[in-house]
């Protein structure tokens, strides 16, 4: 029996796993090490290596790896306690971005705007954080994701689960503490990147409405394929040298994904010069996502909109990583 999905994916997917489960170890011994270059260096690889294991995961939700669903399940399983998404359940995180391609919406079971209104303290401390261009929404639904069990009477259920992995991450950072101190702070700065990386790549894919319905069953679409096209946008690092958005596993060609959401991340290329051959790609330049990010950094945390019409600051706590 094969175990890859597609023949064409056993090398590409290969190398992705191995050096997601090989660049795991080596970061994390390298900040055990007192060589200051190498510190620095083990903190990058580690922020990528998260990087690649969260986009990884994004594919076991969509089954592009694996023939076997129970497989991406184990994968996926894995891959979320790596990447800090094991506080929801994986079903949670595979129920969430698969409603947002089907109906087209940004569906959420937490709403991170108004529980900010209700906690000034907390506000202004994420205020401060977005400011200083820390992942400060990303850690707060990362955050709820962890509370959502003791939060939401519908999640009562995953109390046990949640104290699970939250018992397991805490004894795997008091054993790297024990180990050797330098690792946590190193380990912490990889992670604030890695959290900022997705954060910055999911903020101007989309256009899409907010609703605060994943607890409630499931829903028809909201809106058309129509709606899709003309509120999903490529993100790419770079249309010139394209081997630069394997940086993030090809996610940036967002549209093509959402057009062919079966498609794996190494095909994505190809399918995007196939599709937009004869005209223009809707695609965001690297120059304006960065300028917008930053500019419209302190809007996303408010209410995501800006007094212009015309102009969009972009989405935030919107992450497949966290379960709310």
């Amino acid at each position: 029996m094969e175990v890859f999905r597609y023949g064409d994916g056993v090398i590409p997917d290969s190398c992705a796993i191995g050096y997601t489960l090989i660049g795991y170890p080596l970061a994390v011994y390298g900040l055990s090490q007192g060589d200051v270059l190498l510190y620095f260096l083990s903190v990058l690889l580690l922020a990528h290596m998260l990087v690649i294991a969260a986009y990884l995961l994004h594919e076991c939700i969509h089954q592009t790896i694996f023939r076997s669903s129970k497989h991406s399940e184990w994968m996926g399983l894995l891959l979320s306690w790596i990447t800090g998404a094991c506080y929801a359940r994986y079903s949670d995180l595979k129920k969430k971005h698969l409603r947002h391609h089907a109906n087209r919406i940004d569906s959420l079971a937490i709403d991170h705007q108004k529980f900010l209104s209700e906690h000034t303290g907390l506000r202004k401390v994420v205020m401060v954080l977005q400011w200083l261009h820390i992942p400060a929404i990303e850690l707060l639904t990362h955050g709820l994701s962890m509370a959502a069990p003791f939060l939401l009477e519908s999640r009562h259920d995953q109390r046990v689960h949640c104290i699970a992995m939250l018992a397991s991450r805490i004894g795997f950072f008091i054993t790297l503490l024990l180990w050797d101190w330098r690792i946590l702070p190193g380990y912490a700065i990889a992670y604030l990147i890695f959290l900022q990386v997705l954060g910055f790549m999911d903020t101007f894919q989309h256009c899409y409405q907010v609703r605060i319905n994943l607890e409630q069953g499931k829903l028809p679409p909201e809106f058309d394929r129509a709606y899709e096209e003309a509120h999903t946008w490529s993100n790419l690092i770079s249309e010139r040298y394209p081997w630069l958005n394997l940086l993030v596993l090809n996610f940036c060609y967002h549209n093509v994904h959402h057009y062919k959401s079966g498609e794996p991340w190494y095909r994505l290329p190809r399918l995007h010069r196939e599709r937009y051959y004869k005209e223009q790609s809707p695609n965001i330049s690297l120059k304006k996502q960065l300028r917008d990010f930053h500019q419209y950094r302190m809007c996303r945390v408010t209410d995501a909109t800006h007094p212009d019409q015309q102009i969009n600051p972009g989405a935030a706590g919107v992450s497949f990583l966290a379960g709310v």
